[in-house]
């Protein structure tokens, strides 16, 4: 180890072998320069995610505030370059699952622009590769719901109202097969049948409550002149689905309530056949919770108006 000082700064250069021996970025446009100052020549930039062997590090101990430190990294086969350390986090192989599961989480609770966005739908489609596609585990589950929830991320960030173009197009048609475009809100939304999809590849794993819950309050599409037994369908297929397979969920309070409010739109004869009632009043009658009573009654003044 060796020691230096450069007027209030205190520089200790650290072999690698103290450290982890990879770091993983945890920005997205994590900048590699050609040394350890940020005057020095930008050699390379980073994607979320990207995970770096590394080779030395520099602790910049400051007479105020906290310390800083540079790390040395390879970027490339041949190439090296110094990142700044708070722009990476130790990354363990043997915990690389947890890892990615944790980040992606992270990332989700942040308040991102478009590109940023996109990163993270880029990183959690990779992340994707560490898991066992076909291993029907929490992690696998897991996973593959924050992918999804980070192309909803993406989509929250592309105005509404009309057709976008650049920089949306490019990612919008990279992502077809997971979108599709609601004329009535004139903006394009997640697919639900992605979540569905989870709930027959994952049947049981304990990540499918909450890809349910997901599943159930994804926008579906929206209909201009909606007659309102589109409201009642729309509340079997949403939070109905859900409620279906966790009657004593930790969201059944919450998904009577909307369910509730979708009922409150009267539908009229003719708009509404008895297996589609019967099916969500069986779900409703099964649900452990406090609002159970009031939904079932709205749903027999349902019935009677409608003279099912």
């Amino acid at each position: 180890m060796s020691v230096f000082s450069v007027k209030f700064a205190v520089f200790v250069l650290l072999p690698a072998q103290i450290f982890a021996a990879e770091r993983i970025t945890v920005i997205a446009g994590a900048r590699i320069f050609e040394r350890a100052d940020e005057r020095s020549r930008i050699v390379a930039v980073m994607a979320l995610g990207s995970i770096l062997p590394e080779l030395s590090r520099i602790v910049i101990r400051q007479n105020q505030g906290p310390d800083r430190s540079w790390i040395k990294v390879r970027y490339s086969a041949v190439e090296t370059g110094w990142i700044f350390g708070p722009e990476t986090e130790n990354f363990d192989r043997s915990r690389n699952r947890e890892i990615l599961i944790r980040l992606c989480r992270r990332f989700l609770a942040q308040d991102l622009n478009f590109s940023q966005s996109v990163e993270l739908v880029n990183f959690s489609a990779r992340s994707q590769d560490a898991f066992d596609s076909t291993d029907s585990t929490q992690g696998s589950a897991e996973i593959s719901l924050l992918f999804l929830l980070a192309i909803k991320k993406t989509l929250e960030k592309i105005p509404a109202g009309q057709q976008p173009g650049q920089p949306y197009n490019g990612w919008i048609n990279s992502q077809s097969s997971n979108l599709f475009f609601d004329k009535s809100r004139r903006q394009y939304l997640l697919n639900s049948s992605r979540f569905w999809d989870l709930q027959i590849k994952f049947p049981d794993s304990p990540a499918l409550e909450e890809i349910l819950w997901e599943g159930a309050r994804n926008m579906l599409p929206g209909q201009c002149d909606v007659d309102p037994g589109y409201y009642f369908i729309e509340a079997s297929e949403t939070y109905g689905r859900y409620l279906d397979r966790y009657p004593a969920g930790i969201h059944a309070d919450r998904a009577l309530e909307e369910i509730s409010l979708l009922l409150a739109h009267e539908p009229r004869q003719g708009e509404l056949e008895i297996k589609d009632f019967e099916k969500l009043r069986a779900i409703v009658a099964r649900t452990q919770s406090a609002n159970t009573p009031a939904v079932l009654r709205r749903l027999d003044e349902i019935k009677r108006l409608l003279r099912l």
